[in-house]
């Protein structure tokens, strides 16, 4: 954190049940014509698309100038995830280290209030929402609109999972503060998206 560019550094968090590890390097990637993270487990520091917001250490200056983590994602999940992609976008470094260790109980809140089903759905909610706000690439808009209604119909007819297209008509009733997000951050964009993505 000695580095001023550096806005924030993610920890290896080990599973408290089972002991292996279950956050290493997250990435951006492009998936189901949406933004979602990616994981590889490299043994030394590396440079990461975005930080676990219960295991990383985050530049205080910048997280209040950022205004912290959006509303537009309460509950929880991916609020981390924007907070570092907006920090990437706008110029700053996020990393990973796996010498700094958390041990993680996954779900343990948000999942007794929920359950897994309804877990999964905010979870996909906050994606999209999170695409929306994020996304500032012409022809990654182009995919979005080309792909993602494809891959929601495809994981409910084919797969039988409805948790997508669930995911899509929660995030719906939020575009509204998706966009102010958006516009709010557009000016602050140093990177595009595809700097970012892999």
């Amino acid at each position: 954190m000695a580095d001023p560019d550096v806005f924030a550094v993610s920890a290896k968090t080990i599973d408290w049940d089972r002991g292996e590890p279950n956050h290493v390097a997250m990435h951006a990637v492009w998936r189901e014509g949406l933004l979602a993270e990616d994981f590889t487990a490299p043994e030394e520091r590396t440079e990461a698309s975005y930080a676990q917001g219960g295991a990383c250490a985050v530049r205080r200056s910048e997280f209040l100038a950022m205004g912290g983590f959006a509303e537009v994602f309460a509950p929880g999940y991916w609020e981390d995830y924007d907070l570092s992609y907006w920090a990437r976008k706008r110029g700053l470094r996020v990393l990973y280290d796996p010498k700094a260790i958390a041990h993680h109980l996954g779900k343990a809140s948000l999942g007794a209030r929920y359950g897994r089903e309804n877990l999964e759905i905010l979870r996909r909610r906050n994606q999209i929402l999170f695409t929306w706000i994020n996304l500032s690439d012409p022809a990654l808009w182009a995919r979005h609109l080309a792909q993602f209604p494809w891959a929601a119909a495809r994981s409910l007819v084919r797969d039988k999972d409805s948790t997508l297209a669930k995911g899509l008509l929660r995030a719906l009733p939020r575009l509204g503060a998706a966009l102010a997000a958006r516009r709010g951050r557009r000016a602050t964009f140093r990177l595009a998206d595809r700097d970012i993505v892999r």
